[in-house]
């Protein structure tokens, strides 16, 4: 048998524990992210390209099986659309003439809950920065 016949076998196998695996993880995945409620509103920290410090406040609705945030930083408002998975929120947003994305860690619950974000936006060269969200009391 060739190397590459092989190669290919063990490709399809690995492949298939792969895939074999996500899906006997993803119900747990889905109920633990069912349980979260991240509604409500935040108030934003993080730094901007520049290096600065920027602030504002962000809202966070449920919508479907997805979560959808709307930024509010100074003048600029941003949307985005995100989903849960085990304890992170993994976010898509947009700004006119560009978007980016945000993976939050959710740590805590309540108003002990805090979001630690990290993100990057399109044209940045792939600059991570961060962004932290704590709920609103």
């Amino acid at each position: 048998m060739s190397r590459l016949r092989v190669a290919c076998g063990l490709s399809v196998v690995l492949l298939g524990a792969l895939a074999a695996a996500c899906h006997s993880q993803a119900p747990e995945a889905q109920n633990q992210a069912e349980k979260i409620n991240l509604a409500g509103r935040y108030t934003c920290t993080g730094t901007n390209p520049d290096g600065g410090a920027y602030q504002g406040v962000v809202q966070i609705k449920k919508l479907g099986d997805a979560w959808q945030l709307t930024w509010q930083i100074g003048e600029e408002s941003h949307e985005g659309i995100g989903l849960v998975t085990g304890n992170l929120l993994s976010v898509s947003w947009r700004i006119e003439g560009g978007g980016g994305v945000v993976v939050y860690t959710i740590k805590g619950t309540g108003a002990e809950r805090k979001l630690d974000g990290k993100w990057t936006m399109f044209g940045d060269n792939g600059r991570v920065l961060d962004e932290d969200l704590t709920p609103l009391l």
